[in-house]
């Protein structure tokens, strides 16, 4: 790429204004497609790339179709980022659209939905088809708007008891509830019908009240119903006159929260009640997800050439990036496989540390009642188990579900091995249960969040 190249490059986006106010678009896309995180690096990548291109130059509806005419009215940029559009349901692609004024600059920003991303995943991490979390989302966004610049999710976590959220657990978890509250006949309305309430699970830092979101009846947005309008923590004994008359609109009555279930339930697993491990369900789990650190761990005893270790934090930098870089990260899979040996020797490598990971988990389970973390997800209670891959047994690299069968014959409990699920994963699903109570995944989940 020659000098003039690059400097084309470094500038286009600051032609069109992004850089100045990048900080601010950020937040209006995060709003316009609920997304809690983008890839920054990635998106502005995929935005150069059309421009230096000429891709991106459209002509507006407005304009002159004739061959002549030497600037389009608009610029329409694809983002590199999909969203779920809350309209239909649909992966879509995310367009942005800057506009040029009366004296030739480019001004102003819109978004826009593109066309339907096929086959693309919910998710990064493919090892959970989570049809039901996206259910959810989608019956939130249809009846509560949730304006971006409200920042609901710094507003929340600034109230209550202070615990980690990865990132996109904290939306998952809101519609969670509000879902629940919905079948539960949790949600209330006042007398007017001009306010909507529910609970959301979490209680206070201050004298641990619950706290409760207020939704204001809103028409603007179709098709929800309501508009989040604040987060209130339900004191009885707040003498603050707005509070007093919020509460007073639901006739004092707190709604109630649908989430927690009769803990007496929850016994603690003896090793004895968890079966072995299927090791053909899991290779089949392998081949179709082994993480980049999994990979290392695995291996870690082997002699790796710097092609494998380049590859290595290729792929990590790819699962960061998401499904904007899907054919990458298969690509990037496929050759580390095949440099290691093959599937064959990789699968049995994986193997034999996950047989050996769930073996240190069961010791762990004998000593440590609490290891065995309940969690609910597809309308069903499972349990949590944590794995180590290293030469570490209290770190943890992934987490094993446990399914609860009962034996007829035996009349007993017993705990079969199903699935692996990342630590995500584990807190979006064991948090539905309520506040996180196990060593290991409070631990975990503050340390992969810095």
């Amino acid at each position: 790429m020659t000098t003039s190249d690059k400097q084309k490059q470094r500038s286009c986006l600051y032609d069109l204004g992004w850089i100045r106010q990048k900080g601010e678009w950020l937040s209006e896309l995060k709003g316009f497609a609920h997304l809690s995180w983008v890839n920054m690096e990635e998106m502005e990548r995929t935005m150069r790339t059309q421009i230096m291109d000429g891709s991106a130059y459209r002509q507006s509806d407005k304009a002159k179709k004739a061959a002549s005419e030497a600037v389009a009215s608009y610029i329409v940029l694809d983002t590199g980022v999909v969203g779920k559009d809350g309209s239909d349901g649909k992966n879509k692609k995310i367009l942005i659209v800057f506009s040029r004024n009366d004296f030739g600059m480019w001004r102003g920003i819109d978004f826009e939905w593109g066309s339907i991303a096929d086959g693309l995943e919910d998710d990064d991490e493919s090892d959970v088809q989570d049809s039901s979390a996206q259910k959810d989302i989608q019956t939130l966004y249809k009846d509560v708007f949730l304006p971006p610049e409200f920042g609901w999710e710094q507003k929340l976590s600034s109230i209550a008891v202070e615990e980690p959220w990865p990132a996109g657990n904290m939306l998952y978890y809101l519609a969670r509830v509000y879902t629940a509250s919905l079948a539960s006949n949790g949600v209330k309305e006042s007398d007017s019908r001009e306010w909507m309430a529910f609970n959301t699970g979490l209680v206070s830092r201050a004298n641990l009240n619950p706290i409760v979101a207020i939704c204001k009846k809103y028409e603007e947005h179709p098709p929800c119903t309501w508009k989040l309008d604040r987060f209130l923590a339900w004191d009885e004994k707040d003498s603050q006159l707005e509070n007093r008359i919020l509460r007073k609109k639901f006739r004092g009555d707190l709604p109630p929260c649908p989430l927690f279930f009769d803990f007496d339930a929850f016994r603690p697993i003896p090793t004895s009640k968890v079966l072995p491990i299927d090791e053909d369900i899991f290779k089949d789990e392998f081949r179709k997800w082994l993480p980049p650190e999994i990979i290392r761990k695995i291996t870690e005893d082997d002699c790796h050439s710097s092609d494998i270790e380049t590859d290595l934090d290729s792929l990590e930098q790819a699962y960061v990036a998401g499904n904007s870089a899907k054919d990458e990260k298969k690509y990037l899979f496929n050759r580390i496989i095949r440099a290691l040996g093959g599937m064959d020797i990789v699968l049995e490598k994986a193997i034999a540390s996950l047989s050996y990971a769930f073996d240190m988990s069961k010791r762990r389970l004998s000593w440590e009642l609490t290891a065995a973390v309940p969690a609910f997800h597809e309308n069903h209670v499972f349990y949590l188990l944590p794995l180590s891959f290293g030469k570490d047994p209290m770190s943890v690299d992934l987490v094993l579900v446990l399914e609860c069968e009962h034996e007829e014959a035996t009349n007993e409990d017993k705990y079969r091995p199903r699935k692996l699920i990342t630590l995500k994963y584990a807190h979006r699903f064991a948090r539905c249960l309520g506040p996180l109570s196990a060593y290991w995944l409070r631990e975990s989940i503050g340390e992969i969040m810095g």
